[in-house]
């Protein structure tokens, strides 16, 4: 008997370097029509038993973000902005950039 579940979101595996005095602009190309949102989840350790200290609401899928003083490490969900059920081929990328790589600091 189905229980209705759907896998609602895709993580990020990788692990991505932050600093809390930089803010990053991140990008989610879609594969398919549909609206993409995002979350940012932050760490202090580049370790998966390590929990999150903190995480934002869903965003859109172009967002920028500044993390908190004591992350050092992100990851990001991705979801379709309807709730319905997304797998990793659903995403064609995801890209991000420090704002001061941008402006040519």
């Amino acid at each position: 008997e189905s229980s209705g579940w759907h896998n609602t979101r895709v993580r990020s595996t990788n692990y991505i370097p932050v600093s809390s005095s930089e803010s990053y602009l991140i990008i989610v190309n879609q594969a398919g029509s549909y609206t993409p949102q995002i979350s940012i989840s932050y760490y202090t350790a580049n370790d998966y038993t390590t929990p999150r200290i903190t995480y934002t609401d869903w965003l859109s899928k172009m967002a920028v973000i500044t993390p908190p003083a004591n992350a050092t490490y992100m990851r990001f969900l991705i979801r379709k902005s309807s709730n319905a059920s997304i797998t990793p081929s659903d995403v064609d990328s995801a890209h991000v950039y420090s704002i001061s790589e941008i402006e040519g600091h």
